[in-house]
């Protein structure tokens, strides 16, 4: 059994070491441009600052993208990122509720990344999230929607701000 797996194996440790020499040079993939997932160098800077969660959503009939990135102490930070340019639209702090919430799934799930297919298929918007997580359970699909709303919602709200 095992030396039927070796090829797959094989594979996926060149696909693995493909994308991190592609990373080393800049190259780019559909999500090159959400940030980091823990404390990096920026040239002549401090470390970024680590980040619980990134959210991502893109599709639609427009070309939609927008992304969210969450910091561990509940800095939330929205951007668009139509036709690949990052564009800030604003930040917001969670509420402590919010902040308990985010902290109880750290401390509880394993990290993970996953693309939700948006449940409206006539918008086929796909949702990509990053997830950072410092426990040992594996994430279940509710606990995967749940963040993705909360982050849709954040969105929502930091963007709605914007537009006032």
């Amino acid at each position: 059994m095992i030396s039927r797996n070796k090829p797959a194996l094989m594979v996926i440790g060149l696909f693995l070491a493909g994308n991190l020499l592609l990373s080393a040079c800049g190259g780019a993939t559909p999500s090159s441009s959400l940030p980091a997932t823990s404390a990096t160098l920026q040239p002549g800077g401090p470390p970024a600052p680590p980040v619980a969660f990134t959210w991502q959503r893109t599709g639609g009939i427009v070309a939609l993208c927008n992304q969210l990135i969450v910091s561990p102490e509940g800095q939330v930070t929205a951007k668009s990122c139509d036709r690949g340019a990052s564009k800030p639209i604003g930040q917001t702090q969670l509420s402590q509720k919010q902040l308990e919430l985010l902290k109880q799934w750290l401390d509880t799930f394993k990290p993970f990344e996953v693309d939700l297919p948006n449940q409206s298929v006539s918008n086929r918007l796909l949702v990509h999230i990053v997830f950072n997580g410092q426990g040992e359970s594996p994430v279940t699909l509710n606990d995967q929607l749940a963040i993705a709303n909360l982050a849709a919602r954040l969105y929502a709200h930091i963007n709605n701000q914007q537009s006032d």
